[in-house]
């Protein structure tokens, strides 16, 4: 723990154990009087006799401020004990802007911050999932509060429903400075390894001017999640040319892809703002509990001759973009009961596949060149060219 009394802190962290001290002691900062951007803590803050105790802060002076920070664990003290900061300057916590806490059971935390016990931070979170979707609303096609003001893929990364977010440091970033665009060069990444199944793996500005090309030499095809920040321009290709299996998450907010095999997603697939997303003649499959296909509108994506769309899931009221031309499409839900429905008004020059326990609503007319095919029960509702 550091005290701060000018100056910035920002994309830092401080994980595990137990912070212990006296007045004013926080899990990353004690007193601040500068800036504080883009960090979290996730540890027990433990001062049990002291006053001026937070999870991330023990207290910001009248220059001080906080702005897309969170904080975790358990927070104890006497007096002024905050889950984010303990003791703020300004009037009702202002000096906090689009932070979160997770409100835990331990500790006595008066409020989320100490002096201003009913003054609440923008995204309060009972676990990791309200966290989620609460920091990263954009990404759900929701907005329940601020925390979508977050950069995820520039600034931050998340995993679904698994953990809370991270800094994208942390993961395997980009650089594309080892010789050649190889992912199997180990070189060209911040880390200096190649990733793997366990690994995030990140492009944003830090990569610009470097193509890159996923190719199986050594690498094994699997990556835990994949985040593109809008930071990583359209001039920018990434190139496609083995298997790519992704246990989690694939974001997309820049940068050119252009897939050459078949990318097995399990969590969501985004594609939103300046991001393009061109197919092969392949299948891009979208298959989880909590999957969920997410694309701005047309022209984010371009589904080629004989390509194939997959989507199942167990997420419902899930909205394709109208107007999009598919090839081939199945849509399809996980569990065998229960129903999943699908928003659709498209044309699919290919063939059209809807699965058991699924319904289809056709939100415009949907035009389909090749078979249609019913395989179980489900229903159309709506126009229809079929």
């Amino acid at each position: 723990m550091m005290s701060l009394p000018a100056g910035l802190i920002k994309n830092s962290y401080h994980t595990g154990g137990t912070v212990s001290g006296r007045n004013y002691t926080g899990g990353l900062v004690g007193m601040l009087n500068g800036s504080l951007e883009n960090s979290y803590a996730a540890a027990t803050v433990s001062a049990a006799a002291y006053s001026n105790i937070g999870g991330l802060a023990g207290g910001v002076g009248a220059a001080g401020s906080v702005t897309n920070c969170y904080a975790t664990g358990s927070v104890t003290g006497s007096t002024n004990v905050g889950r984010l900061i303990g003791s703020d300057s300004k009037a009702d916590g202002a000096s906090q802007t689009n932070c979160g806490v997770f409100k835990t059971s331990g500790g006595n935390p008066s409020g989320d911050i100490g002096n201003y016990p009913e003054a609440l931070v923008d995204n309060r979170a009972d676990g990791v999932n309200q966290f989620y979707s609460m920091t990263y609303g954009v990404y759900q096609e929701s907005s329940p509060g601020e925390g979508d003001q977050w950069d995820f893929g520039n600034v931050w990364v998340i995993r679904n429903g698994i953990e809370y977010p991270t800094l994208y440091w942390q993961h395997h970033v980009w650089l594309g400075t080892g010789g050649g665009n190889n992912w199997s060069t180990a070189a060209n990444w911040s880390k200096g390894t190649v990733p793997g199944a366990n690994d995030i793996v990140v492009f944003n500005a830090d990569g610009n001017g470097h193509d890159s090309h996923i190719e199986g030499s050594v690498f094994a095809g699997t990556v835990d999640c994949v985040f593109i920040g809008s930071g990583y321009t359209n001039a920018n290709a990434i190139t496609q040319a083995a298997d790519l299996t992704i246990d989690y998450d694939y974001y997309q907010a820049g940068g050119a892809f252009s897939e050459g095999a078949s990318i097995n997603i399990a969590g969501m697939f985004s594609v939103t703002g300046t991001a393009t997303f061109v197919s092969g003649a392949n299948t891009v499959t979208v298959e989880g509990a909590s999957a969920k296909y997410i694309v701005d509108g047309v022209g984010n994506v371009t589904w080629s001759t004989d390509s194939t769309l997959k989507i199942i899931s167990d997420v419902t009221g899930q909205t394709l973009p109208s107007g999009e031309t598919y090839y081939n499409i199945e849509l399809g839900r996980v569990s065998g009961t229960g129903t999943t429905v699908y928003n659709i008004g498209s044309t699919v020059n290919g063939n059209w596949t809807i699965d058991a326990n699924t319904t289809v609503n056709m939100t415009a007319d949907v035009t389909v060149a090749g078979e249609s095919k019913n395989n179980g029960h489900k229903r159309h509702i709506g126009n229809s060219g079929l």
